[in-house]
Formats: C-alpha cells, structure tokens, sequence
C-alpha cells in the first residue's frame, strides 16, 4: 500500500519515507481526485461499492490499460473504468437516457482516454526533468 506524506511516498513494506503511517480502510482507500459537476460527490459516494467491486474484479484487464464499460440496469448508470497511471483510475459515471446516447458516450469515452494517459506520462517526464 502506498501513501503520500510530505510529497514523498510512503511504502509500508520497505519502511521508506517520512511521516507517520495509518492505514486507510474500506471505502476511504478510494478517494475522489475530482469530480465534475463539482457538487456530485455525495451521489457518487452510493456508486462506491459497485465501482470498487468492478475494480477488483477486472483489475487485470485494466492494467491493460483496457477500458471497461459496465451497465447497472437496476440504476440506469453505465461506468466507465480506464487506468490512467498504476495508481490512479479514470472512472465516468452516466445516467443513460437511450441506446443513441450510449453509443455516443462509448465512443466520446473511448478516445479521450488515451489522450488522458499521454498527459500524465508527459507530466512525469516534466517532473524528472525539473528535479
């Protein structure tokens, strides 16, 4: 498990870092970087355990960096999961209203997400170059 403390991160197994370690449980180990409309994150906090689930069950494919599309039925929600870095997961939640409307959404989705991951490989590119 990893945390930041200081800017620096902290690995539990090797005893590295600084700062004081205290273990994040149950859905807090999954926090929301950020969330658009911003004042969502009450309605998102009830999609949490199925999100974590998805997660967990496909996380194989998403190291992959494959995409993963899943339909709630029950909730009218399809959730989109991509892995844009090892430790972050891009996850778009969409209320659906029609089957033309989800067509468009796979494909919207489907070519923003590659664009998200060159920007955070180029973000560490410009970090290692300015230390």
């Amino acid at each position: 498990m990893r945390m930041c403390t200081s800017g620096k991160v902290f690995n539990r197994e090797e005893g590295e870092g600084e700062g004081i370690f205290v273990p994040v449980t149950g859905l807090s180990r999954f926090p929301f970087i950020y969330t658009y409309p911003h004042d969502c994150r009450s309605t998102l906090r009830s999609h949490l355990p199925n999100l974590v689930s998805l997660l967990f069950e496909h996380e194989k494919s998403l190291d992959m960096l494959q995409e993963l599309f899943h339909t709630e039925n029950a909730l009218n929600t399809t959730y989109m999961c991509s892995r844009i870095d090892s430790s972050i997961t891009l996850v778009i939640v969409y209320s659906e209203n029609g089957r033309k409307s989800k067509k468009s959404f796979h494909s919207a989705v489907s070519q923003v997400s590659p664009d998200l991951q060159k920007l955070i490989t180029s973000l560490r590119g410009f970090e290692k170059r300015t230390k």
